[in-house]
């Protein structure tokens, strides 16, 4: 089960007053999260209602060091 944040809610709709946010399956919201959806009087779908398919709130990921890599790869070539 995956808790949306107010943070999570803002990122994957701009909210407008008197919006619609789809939850999918598996998601549920936190206190402040439902607290900000109340105040701008968004009506929140449970899943299986909702008929625009909403997209997933992507997780931080950490930075890839491959440029990191390349970098000390081609150093290492060039070195006689």
């Amino acid at each position: 089960m995956i808790f949306l944040t107010e943070e999570d809610v803002r990122q994957r709709c701009e909210l407008g007053q008197g919006g619609e946010f789809c939850l999918q399956a598996g998601e549920r919201l936190t206190p402040a999260a439902t607290e900000l959806l109340r105040s701008r009087n968004c009506r929140v779908i449970l899943p299986g209602q909702c008929t625009v398919e909403a997209a997933p709130v992507e997780e931080a990921k950490p930075a890839a060091p491959a440029a990191e890599a390349t970098i000390m790869s081609a150093a290492m070539v060039a070195s006689p």
